[in-house]
């Protein structure tokens, strides 16, 4: 009797194992797997490259041509600007806000100050582990710096807020929300671009060299 009652328990088991084994309404691996710090130091130059691009753009821009060596400053009063970017492989970012300028003669140097607001529609971007996709919104704010035609000190640019990552891998696809808080620093002088803070729940800290003539 015992020793029925002990295979009959024990074919219970097995059996109720094997069903939790082989259910396909749990999570895989892959989905419950949070991005890795290579991920978020991937997404964290894509996101900042596109809006650096889009900065650089409009601060070419601004109403400021050299002139006898000098540059003069047609007008300095706060402009709302829009500026759009293609995504590297699909959709596009759009940065709305206004720039501040200020202008001083004696050295020729010119800083502006963005604020502005990034919208990431279906970003895409790819590398060897996948297809990323963005969407949201995010705050930014950044200073850029010329004497004459050529950048000067510190760039220094801040984004945060809070994004949709999708990862495409084959047929799998992980998807989470990522919150981000993000200062770059690109040094002129030092040739060099510095990017800290977190996004999605990892610390980014990573410096590459830079070229200041470079878009950025």
């Amino acid at each position: 009797m015992i020793g029925r009652r002990f295979a009959t328990m024990l074919a219970a088991a097995m059996l109720a194992a094997g069903s939790v084994a082989c259910s396909d309404d749990g999570p895989t691996g892959l989905e419950t797997t949070p991005f890795g710090a290579e991920d978020a130091t991937y997404l964290t130059e894509a996101i900042d490259v596109l809006v650096a691009g889009a900065i650089a753009d409009e601060f070419v821009a601004m109403s400021v041509a050299p002139a006898a060596g000098r540059l003069v400053a047609f007008s300095l009063e706060p402009v709302p600007f829009e500026r759009h970017r293609d995504c590297p492989a699909g959709g596009t970012v759009m940065l709305t806000g206004t720039r501040d300028r200020e202008f001083d003669a004696e050295t020729g140097t010119l800083t502006g100050t963005f604020t502005a607001t990034k919208t990431l529609e279906e970003c895409a971007h790819e590398n060897d582990r996948g297809r990323w996709v963005v969407n949201g919104q995010l705050d930014v704010i950044a200073t850029r710096v010329r004497v004459g035609d050529r950048r000067h000190g510190t760039q220094e640019t801040t984004i945060r807020g809070v994004v949709q990552v999708v990862r495409i891998t084959g047929d799998q696809r992980v998807s989470r929300e990522c919150e981000v808080d993000l200062t770059t620093v690109r040094d002129a002088d030092a040739h060099t671009v510095t990017r800290t803070g977190t996004l999605c729940g990892r610390t980014i800290d990573v410096s590459r060299t830079w070229n200041p003539d470079a878009e950025d």
